[in-house]
């Protein structure tokens, strides 16, 4: 089986020790994992090759995750898994949810 044929997941953060585990680990279970430390960047990685899911952070420098999800989501339903070490109060959660429909 070539790189190629196995499913991608997108890891998309800002802390490098959090990639390099999270990408130790799910490759081990035979995805392949490309990985980005910015919205910009994982946006790149994303266009170069739809992924088969994208695991989000929410505080990136530059773009943050909110921006990123909602420029996927213009040409893409990949399944997106926020993931974020950030205290989110409900009314955060919501305002994020506005910034997406806007």
């Amino acid at each position: 089986m070539t790189a190629e044929s196995h499913p991608w997941v997108l890891l998309i953060g800002d802390d490098p020790v959090f990639l390099e585990l999270a990408e130790l680990a799910i490759s081990k279970c035979g995805y392949t994992v490309p990985t980005a430390q910015s919205g910009l960047d994982g946006l790149r990685l994303f266009q170069e090759r739809m992924t088969d899911l994208v695991v989000l952070d929410l505080i990136l420098p530059g773009m943050d995750g909110i921006d990123t999800l909602r420029l996927i989501r213009e040409f893409s339903n990949c399944p997106i898994i926020i993931l974020t070490l950030l205290f989110m109060p409900i009314r955060f959660i919501c305002a994020a949810a506005d910034r997406l429909k806007a």
